[in-house]
């Protein structure tokens, strides 16, 4: 007596339906929660969750009620639990709908990745203040703040800012190692911070400050940060340079612009 599998996955919705506006109705009741455990993982072992099939029965179901807290809970849970599925847009929106009436950071740091994948960065960057303005654990907020300094970054474009949210990361833990690569990285790949060719190589004076004290607060980027820092080290100007620039190895040094850093005069080995 086979049935199709969208069959079963629409049997299931009903029945879960059933099982979830009981449990409502009696929250003290352990044997209901124990039948509703039982349908789910009944339904879970039967392996007809497919992605286009769970795709094709709650896309009408959730553009007929977009708002239905419970139904977007269970696309959310079954979407969730299949390979590739979370990245379905319908997963994205009943995520959204989810967060609108029970927000949290954990929820809005989700759907702020689901925003990347989406290629949607300006949405992702508001989800992820929504999840560092909910967020009391500092080292998670440290992580959410890096984030989305990568993002400002690499994608809006706007290394200022990052840097600024980098530095909000490191506020909130010092020895975030990866955050201060992250502002060394974003001073090397800068090509117009100076007037002319000796002040545009001074960044890498900041730049390879950054790596080391990355290495220094988080050893285990040591490796990785000497090989960058031997990197950049060919960049600094020549003894020449800094000759005829009136300055001396050891110097004092203000990078300009927007990265703004007092550095020390170096000269490429």
């Amino acid at each position: 007596k086979k049935i199709e599998a969208d069959k079963v996955i629409e049997l299931y919705s009903v029945i879960s339906d059933y099982a979830d506006a009981i449990a409502t109705a009696n929250p003290s009741d352990d044997k209901i929660k124990q039948a509703k455990d039982g349908i789910d993982a009944i339904f879970a072992q039967m392996g007809v969750a497919k992605c286009e099939n769970l795709v094709a029965i709650f896309t009408p179901k959730f553009n007929a009620n977009p708002t239905d807290l419970g139904q977007n809970k269970k696309i959310r849970a079954l979407m969730g639990s299949t390979k590739d599925c979370s990245k379905q847009d319908l997963y994205l929106k009943a995520s959204v709908e989810i967060y609108k009436l029970e927000p949290s950071a954990s929820l809005a740091y989700d759907i702020a990745h689901l925003c990347i994948d989406f290629k949607q960065p300006k949405e992702a960057e508001k989800y992820y203040n929504e999840a560092i303005n909910l967020e009391s654990d500092v080292n998670k907020r440290a992580s959410y703040f890096y984030e989305l300094a990568s993002l400002t970054f690499t994608e809006l474009k706007n290394p200022s800012q990052a840097k600024a949210l980098a530095n909000k990361a490191l506020e909130e833990n010092p020895n975030l190692g990866k955050a201060y690569k992250l502002i060394g990285d974003m001073y090397a790949s800068e090509r117009n911070c100076g007037a002319d060719d000796f002040e545009k190589k001074t960044v890498f004076w900041a730049a390879v400050d950054k790596y080391i004290k990355a290495k220094q607060v988080d050893s285990e980027l040591e490796e990785s940060m000497n090989s960058l820092i031997a990197s950049y080290s060919q960049y600094f100007p020549s003894k020449e340079d800094i000759f005829f620039h009136d300055l001396k190895v050891g110097d004092n040094y203000s990078v300009g612009c927007w990265i703004n850093e007092r550095t020390t005069v170096r000269d490429r080995k």
